[in-house]
């Protein structure tokens, strides 16, 4: 195989492991969100143990938009599990669930963490080839 052919795959293989690494780090700022949003939830649901049933609350209805009503019962939460599906669950069980979800966010994040370290040791050997090219 020529040389000129040779550098050519080799940026080629460069270009692609440039774009995956975007992807990867665009996924990886999408599941910090979602970690943050995970972290916001067990805080709520952390702070909502405390509150008495009867007790009147704010609930968010839109952005910035809040309604009056009173605490039926504060031991209970409803918990979306899918397909429109409510399951009644405790504070400490729905802060469970909540908690292991964001374990399972944190595991995916330090994958992809790992796979983009490896995507640019790769990349970083390949500069190396071309520039002894």
């Amino acid at each position: 195989m020529s040389d000129d052919k040779k550098v050519r795959e080799k940026y080629v293989q460069l270009q692609l492991i440039h774009q995956k690494i975007q992807e990867l780090q665009q996924s990886m700022q999408a599941l910090e969100q979602q970690l943050a949003e995970n972290d916001y939830v067990v805080a709520s649901l952390l702070e909502f143990k405390g509150v008495k049933s009867g007790k009147e609350i704010l609930f968010p209805v839109a952005s910035g938009v809040f309604a009056r009503a009173k605490l039926v019962d504060s031991s209970k939460v409803l918990v979306n599990v899918g397909a429109g599906a409510m399951v009644e669950k405790s504070i400490d069980e729905a802060g469970e669930l909540v908690a292991s979800q964001g374990g399972e966010i944190r595991s995916l994040l330090g994958q992809f963490t790992a796979q983009v370290d490896s995507l640019m040791h790769k990349s970083e050997d390949i500069q190396k080839e071309l520039q002894n090219v």
